[in-house]
């Protein structure tokens, strides 16, 4: 699938204070065609304005089926204040050696590498490969 852009999209997610309700912000690929195997590690790059110092992304991707019913594929966590790369990262497998707590300065765009767990999956022809992130 490679490197790509997409527009950008937000959403506001309320302390728990204010709402138990929990927002995820989702993107979806068209329909694959074809057999389409991802194998290995992977990244999403994510570009964030976060209003406190600190928050954890929770993402989730999904293999999901024409008739809606959806199968989990791998699933990523980054706690923003543990953002730093170092140098074992490669592209596509970012190390955050959580050895350094760097508040978030609120207000601020920041890119947030985040790592996928390895995962296997073959999407078949008619299926979408669909990501889900949320922040709390």
């Amino acid at each position: 699938m490679g490197v790509g852009y997409t527009a950008p999209d937000g959403f506001y997610q309320a302390p728990l204070r204010v709402t138990d309700k929990v927002e995820v912000l989702s993107w979806s690929t068209d329909m694959f065609e074809e057999d389409t195997a991802m194998i290995g590690t992977g990244a999403a790059h994510l570009f964030a304005e976060i209003d406190a110092v600190d928050t954890n992304f929770i993402l989730r991707l999904w293999d999901t089926f024409p008739n809606g019913k959806r199968q989990l594929a791998t699933t990523g966590y980054l706690k923003t204040s543990h953002r730093e790369l170092d140098d074992r990262t490669t592209e596509g497998n970012p190390f955050h050696p959580q050895t350094l707590s760097v508040p978030v300065e609120p207000g601020k765009i920041e890119e947030y590498v985040v790592r996928l767990y390895p995962f296997a999956n073959t999407f078949k022809p008619g299926h979408r490969l669909a990501a889900e992130g949320q922040a709390n």
